[in-house]
């Protein structure tokens, strides 16, 4: 266990650090040469006068040779310094010529055609700079740094720089040409040469100044070193004399250090008997688990490390009596083990001190709570008022020590210690046995805490085992009653997955819920629809599993009438998946004796197929009345049609002879005009008409071909290669004019890509009018348009891609749905039949294509033709095209 400095330890370490640092102290204020001994202390020796005198004659030798060093560096300094002084005043007269010779230049009174003022300026400047040089001179280099030794500059670079501004800027200037311009030159230069001269005065001004310092820099260093030549003699004979006497001193110290080290030994070997003695206290605390044996063990160690005859130990225990571990004559009478001491009063110092109440102020405590009397007799007891019972003194105790027990601000016991010897108890023992205290509280404490430990293990363990055993009890109970609700739930997982198994099996939705509508089971099918699993879907309202993504689609739900009325309800509806369809709901109301919760099972079946089959045979049905009538039509229609046809080219030719009268009328007649046109335009016209005529009849007669064959449902159709440009003319030529009445703007695109494309002219010609006309009655606007565009597919299945726009009235989405069903028509029974777009609708899929159709109400609508080119890959590949 780590070891535990006690107050003694911590005592006799400061003690020992303030004695050595003391003795430092002292040894290096009085240092002087100390032998190893006391007796070894060396006399001081005299010191001849001849060597004083010899020290003083030196001192006058070199002062002397001092003042001549002086004097040489003064002289020395002059001869360096004056041709520096002339050679600045040579450079000021040859710049106070330059500047003259300048002015003379600007006046026109130079003597020479190229002036050169500056060449005698400048070999004085060259004579300044290299006297510097010559005799290493630094003395004028702070000048121009104002008076800053730490950044010196240059002053000869300086003027030097000056001067080649001066001749820059006279190079640069052109000749003056009024008196004006050579005031203006003169002055310019007047300031070039004015600070020229400034910087030139600085330095003469520097080496003067620095010729005066330095002078007065060597008359102080010579006076200084005679002062200090005297200064030394002094010292050398105050130090002779000032060393005698610490010599005596130092002796005397010595005896004084080697007492006070004599009583430092003594004072540290007692703090480490105190040390050993706490070392010890603690081995025995850590030692022993049994509180006796440890007391006896410390009661013999205080005894011995004391000299004391008697001690006692009182440990308190939980009902407040005060347990007694003695040994010592003078306790053994009156400490006894079997009469433990009662505290049922404070007429003893002993309980006083237990119970914490002994006062501070007697003078016989300490700061620790101990109370000690050294010298026990009648005066001690009777300066203490508190104490009225004194056996101690009538038992002849002359030395008297009680010390608390202490853990922190609580007392656990009492250490008495004894002796009829007064005057034994000191304080260095009083301090070992309140280490003792200290330890021996620490190690009850620790033993009464590990005895609680024992205590609520054993306890906590007792528990345990109760514990265990009520737990094994309820776990078989658990155990059987889980067994039992696993086989309960076994057979119920059998029913309800053979009943699951079976609605499975049904191909119709089945939902089972409750009054509050929650799902309680759902088949596949059911799953299928919804999109959702059994376990997402079970619990949760039907309205979130049915009606998730339709928006008051359960607004008018009909399970709670159902249950209320106890009736099975049926009913359609479109289908609630993507509202395509058609689904016939019925709702079976459960009773709530057949199921505890009651509600409904709702039945879903999926119509839509049966009212197609329905649809398709009253279509069929259609159909056939449609093709009897037809037939009749076709009969009636073809026969006054045969005699257009047949008297189409009798007419031609009647206008072809005609024409040969009018034209020769014509050539005598210039400006003939028929029916507000020329004649050349009049009988172009004339001949165009009859071919309309004859288109037309052509084209009835194809209609009632297709009318014959739509009766006979014969989809061949015949089909050759065209060009897509020549059937819309033909087509523009039909419904031109209702064109111009119906719509603002009529505008087609045919992309230059489209090749010749293998259909039947006929069929295509027939889709586009239908197209073109609806779109033109479809117009409500006043910018009203129809488009017509074509533009080649990406492959074969979309060859050729032909779009009709319009931005008319528009369809809304039912009506989309049904544009393309025989006799469905918005228009009233004079403008339409409703088999337009039916007819449109059978031609393009005989053709193999398709037609779509998209539309906004008040938008417009935009009907594409996709035609592939798949009769064309198989039939004629490899043909050449033929347009017709």
């Amino acid at each position: 266990m780590k070891f535990k400095e006690s107050v003694c330890t911590v005592n006799a370490k400061k003690l020992f650090y303030s004695e050595r640092t003391a003795i430092r102290k002292h040894l290096r204020r009085n240092s002087s040469p100390i032998a190893a001994s006391p007796g070894a202390l060396k006399q001081p020796q005299d010191i001849s006068l001849k060597r004083i005198y010899s020290l003083i004659i030196l001192a006058g030798v070199v002062m002397q040779a001092l003042i001549f060093y002086g004097y040489y560096n003064g002289e020395r300094l002059n001869r360096m310094t004056s041709p520096l002084l002339a050679a600045v005043r040579e450079v000021r007269l040859e710049a106070g010529a330059a500047q003259h010779e300048i002015s003379d230049i600007l006046h026109g009174r130079a003597d020479i055609d190229n002036p050169n003022p500056w060449l005698y300026l400048d070999q004085a400047i060259w004579y300044l700079q290299n006297l510097v040089n010559t005799r290493q001179l630094d003395l004028i280099k702070w000048t121009l740094s104002d008076g800053q030794p730490d950044e010196p500059a240059d002053p000869i670079m300086e003027i030097q720089k000056h001067l080649d501004a001066l001749k820059n800027y006279f190079a640069q200037q052109a000749p003056p040409n009024s008196p004006q311009e050579i005031g203006e030159l003169k002055y310019s230069y007047d300031l070039y040469f004015d600070a020229f001269l400034n910087n030139l005065n600085r330095i003469e001004t520097g080496i003067l100044q620095s010729i005066a310092s330095e002078r007065m820099h060597y008359h102080y260093t010579h006076i200084g070193l005679i002062l200090f030549c005297l200064a030394m003699t002094l010292l050398v004979g105050f130090t002779v004399h000032r060393y005698e006497r610490r010599r005596r001193q130092g002796y005397s110290a010595l005896n004084e250090v080697n007492q006070r080290l004599q009583c430092s030994e003594e004072q540290f070997r007692g703090l480490f008997e105190k040390l050993q003695a706490s070392y010890e206290f603690l081995q025995i605390a850590n030692r022993h688990t049994d509180i006796h044996k440890m007391l006896g063990e410390f009661i013999s160690a205080i005894l011995s490390k004391t000299g004391f005859r008697s001690c006692a130990v009182r440990i308190l225990d939980d009902t407040g009596y005060a347990a007694m571990q003695a040994r010592g004559d003078m306790l053994n009478g009156a400490c006894d083990l079997n009469r433990p001491l009662a505290l049922a009063s404070n007429r003893s110092i002993c309980a006083q001190i237990l119970r914490n109440q002994l006062q501070n102020e007697l003078p016989a405590t300490t700061t620790y709570g101990s109370f000690v009397i050294p010298t026990c007799g009648p005066e001690e007891f009777q300066s203490i008022p508190t104490c009225a019972e004194k056996g101690c003194f009538l038992r002849e105790q002359r030395a008297l020590g009680l010390i608390p027990i202490r853990i922190g601000d609580q007392i656990l016991g009492l250490i008495q210690i004894a002796d009829r010897k007064p005057g034994l108890l000191t304080r260095d023992m009083l301090e070992v046995i309140e280490t003792a205290a200290m330890q021996i509280g620490t190690a009850v404490q620790r033993m009464r805490a590990e005895d609680a430990l024992k205590t609520a293990y054993s306890e906590l363990e007792k528990r345990v085992q109760e514990r265990t055993l009520a737990l094994s009890r309820i776990n078989t109970d658990l155990q059987c009653e889980v067994e039992e609700r696993r086989r309960a739930e076994e057979r119920l997982r059998k029913s309800r997955n053979t009943l699951q198994t079976v609605i499975d099996g049904i191909q119709d939705a089945l939902m089972l819920v409750d009054n509050d509508l929650h799902i309680r089971m759902l088949n596949r099918t059911a799953m299928e629809i919804f999109g959702v699993t059994a376990e997402n879907a079970i619990g949760r309202n039907c309205r979130q599993v049915a009606c998730a993504n339709r928006i008051g689609a359960c607004a008018a739900c009909r399970v709670p009438e159902s249950v209320a009325k106890g009736e099975v309800l049926t009913f359609e509806r479109p289908f609630m998946k993507d509202g395509e369809g058609l689904e016939q709901v019925s709702i079976y109301p459960v009773s709530e004796k057949e199921q505890e919760a009651g509600g409904a099972i709702i039945r879903i079946t999926d119509i839509t197929e049966q009212k197609r089959l329905e649809q398709q045979l009253i279509r069929s049905e259609k159909m056939a009345s449609l093709g009897i009538l037809v037939s009749s039509i076709a009969h009636e229609i073809n026969n006054p049609n045969s005699f257009v046809t047949f008297n189409i080219p009798i007419l031609r030719d009647y206008l072809e002879e005609l024409t040969r009268i009018s034209d020769q009328y014509a050539e005598h007649q210039n400006d003939l005009e028929l029916f507000h046109m020329t004649y050349p335009e009049f009988r172009k016209d004339v001949f165009k008409l009859v071919d309309n005529i004859e288109h037309g009849a052509s084209r009835i007669s194809n209609f009632v071909a297709n009318l014959r064959e739509f009766s006979q449902n014969n989809g061949e159709r015949r089909k050759t290669w065209i060009d897509l440009a020549s059937v819309v003319e033909k087509v523009l030529s039909i419904c031109r004019s209702q064109i111009k009445k119906g719509v603002k703007s009529f505008t087609f695109d045919i992309s230059e890509k489209i090749e010749a494309i293998y259909v039947d002219e006929y069929s295509l010609e027939q889709v586009l009018l239908n197209l073109i006309v609806n779109a033109v009655q479809a117009a409500d606007k006043n910018d009203s348009y129809v488009k017509l565009s074509a533009a080649p597919g990406h492959s074969w299945k979309e060859h050729t891609i032909i779009r009709v726009a319009d931005n008319g009235c528009g369809m809304d989405p039912k009506t989309m749905r049904r544009v393309f069903d025989p006799f469905f028509t918005t228009k009233s029974p004079s403008e339409g039949t409703g088999l337009g777009l039916y007819v449109c609708h059978n031609l393009i899929q005989t053709l193999g294509g398709r037609i779509e159709v998209e539309s906004q109400p008040d938008v417009g609508s935009t009907f594409t033709i996709v035609l592939p080119d798949k009769d064309r890959r198989k039939q004629v590949r490899g043909q050449p095209h033929q347009t017709q």
